[in-house]
């Protein structure tokens, strides 16, 4: 982190006070992914200029991509009418009054957030770490919900108000509905990571653990990981399994295809049934009707750690195995047409209310 660029750049905007008209993506901790990729590539089909994304990755063409934590990231960061978020924001950032802050979040919440949980994991390394997070959602303008039924959780973890709230949906989850039947690009997901043709693919998309917050890397958990030499025994030579480890892991299993460089939404696209825990990959699956099957090996362990929210978990009980070979069983007699399925869906999947988030953004940077 360049302390000397950021002080210096943010001087000369108070300073100089330029007109701001940039559009300034900060991406999900600088990579090219998730709703940051999705909501830029639309606003690249509408041709927005002063467009620019914080990032190493080559998929940005050159004339929008900024290297993270230069000097020209600093500048444009305080030149920027709206700055685009998905994750948190460095401490150090300074948030200029004339400009806004948007924070696209990066899932709909089964885990406990903020003040909903005790974060206990957390709070032995940083005891201020609720109270830094809060200070940073009162920086926020607009924070991205994918579904008006889940504000009162981030009202109660987050204390937000409703006037920030946006209900335009995830941008992520767009581009899986409007791609649910495009085989071709199916096909080339599946030629480009490897993925036989003739099986059905059951992706493994977990997410991280509280209880290996701050553990050092010989000694992480990973006792959740299903053994999936018992999914396969279970499940027959019909199927191929797909792991994809959360960013923070880096296990890799050899009885399955461990696939890192593909992006989660394209997996999403090709898979037959996804199972995970308690990430919000679940909701994207929902969406497109994805047969989902919960692995809840360490539930115990995990609610004592961070906990889920009761109300929604409840809902997600039919979908929920304790063990390799309750989950193979849900997989294998699954429907994705009972009530309790678009029950789930209705409440926290993605909702379309036909507002754009790109039109919306460019309507407020004028």
């Amino acid at each position: 982190m360049n302390i000397e660029y950021n002080l210096t750049a943010y001087k000369s905007a108070v300073q100089e006070k330029k007109e701001k008209k940039a559009i300034l993506f900060m991406g999900f901790d600088y990579r090219y992914t998730g709703n940051s990729r999705y909501l830029f590539e639309e606003m690249l089909q509408k041709d927005v200029d002063n467009l620019y994304f914080v990032t190493e990755d080559e998929k940005v063409d050159e004339k929008y991509r900024i290297e993270p934590e230069s000097k020209k990231m600093y500048e444009i960061f305080y030149q920027a009418k709206i700055i685009i978020f998905e994750t948190w924001t460095e401490k150090t950032w300074i948030k200029t009054e004339d400009t806004i802050w948007i924070q696209l979040w990066h899932g709909t919440p089964l885990k406990k957030m903020l003040l909903d949980s005790d974060e206990a994991e957390i709070a032995k390394v940083n005891p201020y770490h609720q109270i830094e997070k809060l200070i940073e959602i009162n920086k926020w303008n607009y924070l991205l919900i994918d579904n008006p039924n889940v504000y009162p959780y981030f009202k109660s973890s987050c204390l937000i108000d409703k006037s920030k709230i946006l209900e335009c949906g995830y941008p992520r989850v767009k581009y899986l509905i409007d791609n649910k039947e495009n085989s071709e690009l199916k096909k080339s997901i599946k030629k480009k990571a490897g993925i036989p043709e003739d099986k059905k693919v059951v992706l493994y998309l977990p997410t991280w653990r509280d209880y290996n917050y701050g553990v050092e890397e010989e000694k992480i958990d990973y006792s959740y990981f299903p053994d999936m030499n018992k999914l396969k025994s279970v499940l027959g030579d019909d199927y191929v399994i797909v792991s994809k480890n959360h960013v923070f892991l880096n296990n890799k299993d050899k009885d399955s295809i461990t696939n890192v460089s593909t992006e989660t939404q394209e997996l999403l696209l090709i898979g037959d049934y996804l199972i995970s825990d308690y990430s919000s990959v679940i909701f994207d699956a929902f969406a497109i009707d994805l047969p989902v099957a919960l692995l809840a090996n360490d539930f115990e362990k995990y609610q004592q750690s961070r906990g889920v929210y009761e109300s929604i978990w409840n809902e997600l009980l039919p979908f929920v195995g304790y063990n390799e070979e309750e989950v193979a069983n849900i997989i294998q007699n699954y429907n994705v047409n009972t009530e309790e399925y678009k029950n789930v869906k209705t409440k926290f999947s993605y909702s379309n209310n036909e507002q754009s988030l790109a039109d919306f953004i460019l309507n407020i940077r004028k």
